[in-house]
């Protein structure tokens, strides 16, 4: 599924040697590689054969990468240099450990957390010359435990649908050979019945999310007096104002109730008039 027209991002890298079968298969001129690991870290765990591998890459002009997260934007946009996306973004076989229920939600969050990512660094329709937008590769073993992750569902979680998904072949990259984050705890359990799921981000949720906030802004901005009117009175029309007219003896004292029920009051006299009325009935 990789193309040599493709500017490539692969992350989790552990010996490297995976970047360097693409390298000899599709060239290196557009692909970056990357790992968690530091450069001193990646040399301790695996010896000559990164040696030998991050050798190759640096001389085909693969750019490489350490301490690279794949759950943190920022990391990943450090990859992309003088360029402006990726069209794909691959990461093979991820795997923070365990096997449990904890590790389980563990290596879902950080599935979900590499899918939100990615978009920072994907070619969309609308940011290059090409049509084809960005795609996201997830290459992982058929089991019950990796089935259990539901990666369809995190993807989707994060907008993306699934395009394909293609049985993973390793003889396609000669000179690969898969390791664990830890080799030296055992020896990786094979690449036997994998799968690489394609995913690309649903321009429909996008487009949806997009006319969402556009409906928001738009009723965040100041509304013209008609508008302000049919916005408060939904359902009904705009009632004319009547002229303002100089208030008479009879209306003080007049208010709104509920139900826009009008109530009239007696008026009170004024303290002068009550003074004359006491010394009239003292009279």
């Amino acid at each position: 599924p990789f193309r040599s027209e493709d500017h490539i991002l692969l992350v989790g890298e552990g010996s490297f040697s995976f970047a360097s079968a693409l390298t000899t298969a599709i060239g290196g001129d557009r692909l970056v590689a990357s790992s968690l690991d530091s450069l001193r870290e990646v040399l301790d765990k695996y010896g000559i054969e990164a040696k030998v591998a991050l050798s190759g890459l640096r001389s085909s002009g693969v750019k490489v990468h350490h301490e690279v997260d794949a759950t943190v934007p920022d990391d990943l946009e450090r990859c992309l240099g003088q360029h402006d996306a990726f069209d794909v973004v691959a990461f093979n076989f991820p795997h923070l450990g365990g096997a449990t229920k904890e590790a389980l939600k563990a290596n879902q969050d950080m599935l979900s957390g590499f899918f939100n990512a990615a978009k920072t660094v994907l070619r969309t329709r609308d940011s290059g010359s090409k049509t084809r937008p960005g795609r996201v590769y997830v290459t992982l073993r058929s089991t019950p435990f990796y089935d259990s992750w539901d990666i369809e569902r995190l993807a989707a979680g994060q907008g993306y649908r699934l395009l394909s998904k293609k049985r993973f072949d390793k003889d396609e990259f000669k000179g690969y050979r898969e390791v664990r984050t830890n080799p030296a705890f055992r020896d990786s359990p094979g690449t036997n019945n994998a799968f690489t799921s394609i995913f690309v981000v649903d321009d429909s949720m996008t487009q949806s999310t997009s006319v969402s906030t556009s409906s928001s802004s738009s009723l965040s901005q100041p509304l013209p007096p008609a508008a302000a009117t049919t916005m408060a009175n939904p359902g009904r029309a705009k009632v004319p104002k009547r002229p303002r007219t100089e208030r008479t003896p009879s209306a003080i004292g007049r208010s709104t109730g509920p139900g826009n029920r009008s109530e009239s009051f007696p008026r009170q006299p004024t303290h002068q008039q009550a003074k004359q009325l006491k010394k009239r009935k003292k009279k």
